[in-house]
């Protein structure tokens, strides 16, 4: 307990001291940059609310590639900006597993912007703050259409930086579609006041969605209480938790703190790959439209 207290008082001093020296600078308003095609770059402000979703999805046509309501795989993890060497092996290796990529602590380097033009996705990131010139935040991609964006950003009360979460909807091969939310959820409080308000927003955004549902990314869920909000939230939403038969996952104060919800899906493998790349493991869920089982 005290050396997770220490680990956690030297980032908070660090986060501020670089505030301070002007390194990290937050964009107003809200942006949304990504890739389509594999080539260009769109940007747009995009902020969620509850009529974001209420779009009937059989109203809207979704032209191109489609997710196999079948079989498709979504791989999650939390790549520390890609401080450590050789992130780029396993950056690269996930992508290849994955239909869908949610990343968390995404820093668009050059680097970073190297290996998503090779890796031929589109994608989006919503962004948190600019650090040293290059946008940070989470990252959804993908070799199918993304559609339907929009992104929330939630402020650590104690560091001031945001945290952002992304919805984006995919369009399913059988008809209809796939939301998809990725969330980097707040991590430094004192309390568990605005961590509950940030998950409250998330459901609301979310309620008016009827159809398949993933919510998954670092729910930074170290405590009880912090655990019993997401649990709860995602009970409302009729969202089940996937559970690893070979349990890996990055913990805090022995609790694992990146997570898989889904609804309207059948998960029908999961894995976490132990990394050195980062301080979480990622996650490889591969799932199953529940209503395809008798296909």
């Amino acid at each position: 307990m005290v050396r997770v207290n220490q680990n956690i008082a030297a980032v908070l001093i660090g986060w501020i001291l670089l505030i301070q020296q002007g390194c990290i600078e937050i964009p107003d308003p809200y942006l949304v940059i990504g890739q389509r095609e594999h080539a260009g770059t769109v940007e747009a402000v995009r902020l969620c609310h509850p009529d974001a979703l209420a779009i009937s999805p059989a109203a809207v046509a979704h032209p191109g590639k489609r997710l196999d309501s079948a079989g498709f795989n979504l791989v999650n993890w939390n790549m520390l900006k890609g401080r450590r060497d050789g992130w780029e092996q396993d950056f690269h290796r996930l992508i290849e597993e994955g239909d869908v990529v949610l990343l968390q602590e995404v820093h668009l380097t050059d680097e970073m912007l190297e290996a998503l033009r090779l890796s031929r996705l589109n994608w989006s990131l919503a962004t948190a703050f600019r650090y040293r010139g290059s946008e940070a935040g989470v990252l959804t991609a993908s070799r199918t259409q993304l559609l339907g964006i929009c992104m929330q950003r939630f402020l650590e009360p104690v560091v001031q930086t945001p945290k952002t979460s992304l919805v984006v909807r995919f369009p399913l091969a059988t008809g209809g579609d796939l939301v998809v939310v990725n969330v980097h959820a707040i991590n430094f409080t004192v309390d568990d006041i605005y961590f509950r308000k940030s998950w409250q927003e998330i459901e609301t955004i979310l309620q008016p969605h009827d159809g398949p549902l993933v919510v998954a990314g670092d729910f930074n869920t170290w405590s009880a209480a912090r655990q019993a909000i997401v649990v709860n939230t995602t009970q409302r939403l009729g969202l089940e938790p996937v559970h690893f038969p070979l349990d890996q996952r990055t913990r805090i104060l022995d609790r694992p703190i990146d997570h898989v919800y889904c609804r309207g899906l059948v998960p029908v493998d999961a894995v976490v790959y132990e990394v050195s790349t980062s301080d979480h493991n990622p996650m490889r869920v591969t799932f199953k439209l529940a209503n395809n089982l008798a296909e």
